[in-house]
């Protein structure tokens, strides 16, 4: 069993920017070891091509960007994400946090944008 450590830090990961450019999904993928980057992210234009290009034991990190993917920086009270969304619920979305004191940057995206990943 890996320790809590091994998991939060691995020595190795790949990072997967997906990132949508006109409602369609492109993907890229890095290696990283030990903080340096080992190879600059292929393109993928499938998630099969993709998933073939993943290594099965090797942690995967995931960095969703373009349209559709909200940032806000806003004061951490309660019911920030209620606050930062105007139409739909707030379990439609997937929120990224990194809290900061007394305020939130918050990234967030419907849902459904990623449904086939």
């Amino acid at each position: 069993m890996k320790t809590w450590k091994e998991i939060w830090f691995p020595s190795e990961y790949q990072l997967l920017q997906v990132q949508f450019v006109h409602e369609q999904a492109v993907y890229h993928l890095c290696n990283v070891r030990k903080g340096q980057i080992q190879s600059i992210g292929e393109k993928y234009d499938t998630l099969e091509s993709l998933y073939t290009a993943t290594k099965k034991t090797t942690p995967i990190a995931i960095h969703v960007s373009g349209t559709g993917v909200l940032t806000r920086h806003t004061a951490y009270v309660q019911g920030y994400k209620e606050q930062l969304i105007v139409n739909g619920d707030k379990d439609d979305f997937y929120f990224n946090t990194y809290h900061d004191d007394s305020t939130i940057l918050v990234s967030f995206f419907r849902k459904k944008l990623i449904e086939e990943l």
